[in-house]
């Protein structure tokens, strides 16, 4: 039943199930175009026996009545599992799940809409609400959440095509919107990858409504500045506009187990016009950056510091000036003084005797809370692996 959950996020370290898993989303991917004119969208409730939905929407009429009916799950095309894990908690006092209405010749169908795809709605639709759709105090009832919703779609857009995954719409975008599906684009950048690194393999990688990701180990070793770095790459892609196409430059110093990602050296392309040579193209210009990545990193590696925790206040600050002008996480006032008291008992108890930049990065790294989303760290490591790129010299003082 997991999958089917909204905000679906699954880790996995094994390339062959990550890869199985992805075709078997595939498989059950599903994007259909209606005319805006031709869809409502309703606010319903599962009875207790779970066998039928109430629906409300607010009709046309000048009274603005509400427009009840009783639908009966069996009957409905879309799964039972989709329908009971579609967003629950919408609006006020909760229990509420939203649903895509549309005529057919038989009978009006309808599909759950996941709280996922509410990025996507708000870009349709032209309008901003704070807050996930399924959060127990969502301030907003769901019948005229579903009335701002289909009014707003209606308004701005001739027709959505719309992402179902597994029964449920994670996302409505605009038709211009043509994503490569997920298996075709890793089976090309696994072809690109091996034209370059014959032994490269898919290593693990995270499946997410919002954003997937694929984790290639290229089993390919350079040395810079003295120190011998293994090569990477990752691969994100999302199929409901929350990100472009992307490759993600990593790498992995031989003597640690850490993997450095450097998400402002990536290649990305939008969805639109994006195609298999422009990928092709896109990882070549990450290579030529990754390289210059290693180069920065083993020299960070390298820098050491005479005034550890006066450069890690000095780092923090920079680095979060950064994250607030670029992107990413900002390293907040309960970590740093993690970092800092971190620092002190490593030096005063002898653990570590001399620090480089990357010693620094690599305690900042320790303090990221464990219990994030998969997407949430890689904004912190995005503000973190910045290190690399910032005036040692200038914060190594007191």
């Amino acid at each position: 039943m997991k999958k089917y959950q909204d905000h679906y996020v699954e880790e996995f370290h094994n390339g062959a199930t990550l890869l199985q898993e992805t075709a078997e989303r595939e498989a059950n991917t599903e994007r259909r175009e209606f005319a805006s004119k031709d869809i409502t969208i309703w606010a319903g409730i599962v009875s207790d026996t779970g066998d039928t939905i109430n629906m409300r929407r607010l009709g046309n009429n000048p009274a603005g009545e509400e427009v009840i009916l009783r639908k009966n799950t069996k009957a409905q095309h879309t799964s039972e599992a989709a329908i009971h894990t579609a967003t629950r908690e919408v609006g006020v006092g909760g229990g509420s799940l939203l649903f895509l209405g549309y005529q057919t010749k038989a009978r009006l169908e309808f599909i759950p809409i996941s709280a996922d795809a509410k990025l996507s709605i708000m870009n349709r639709g032209k309008f901003s609400i704070s807050g996930e759709l399924d959060e127990v105090d969502f301030n907003i009832n769901p019948i005229a959440l579903a009335c701002l919703i289909e009014d707003s779609i209606k308004k701005y857009t001739s027709s959505i095509q719309c992402c179902i995954v597994y029964g449920k719409i994670i996302g409505m975008m605009s038709k211009r919107f043509c994503p490569i599906p997920q298996n075709e684009l890793v089976d090309t950048v696994s072809r690109i990858l091996a034209k370059r690194y014959p032994n490269s393999e898919v290593i693990g990688g995270v499946i997410s409504n919002r954003v997937s990701s694929v984790d290639f180990n290229l089993h390919e070793v350079v040395t810079e500045n003295g120190i011998q770095v293994e090569i990477m790459t990752s691969l994100l892609n999302s199929d409901n506009g929350h990100s472009a196409v992307r490759l993600i430059p990593l790498c992995r110093p031989c003597n640690k187990h850490t993997v450095y990602p450097f998400f402002d050296d990536d290649w990305h392309s939008d969805h639109i016009a994006v195609t298999m040579e422009d990928v092709e193209l896109g990882a070549d210009t990450m290579f030529l950056k990754l390289r210059n990545n290693v180069a920065l990193l083993t020299a960070a590696q390298n820098r050491i510091l005479q005034y550890p925790m006066q450069y890690a206040e000095k780092a923090i600050e920079r680095l979060n000036s950064l994250a607030k002008s670029k992107s990413g996480c900002q390293i907040h006032d309960n970590m740093k003084k993690e970092v800092i008291s971190n620092i002190d008992t490593f030096v005063t108890q002898g653990i570590i005797t001399q620090f480089s930049v990357m010693d620094i990065a690599d305690v900042i790294i320790d303090v990221i809370p464990n219990n994030i989303l998969p997407t949430t760290k890689d904004n912190f490591m995005k503000t973190i692996m910045r290190i690399i790129h910032i005036d040692h010299d200038a914060f190594d003082k007191i």
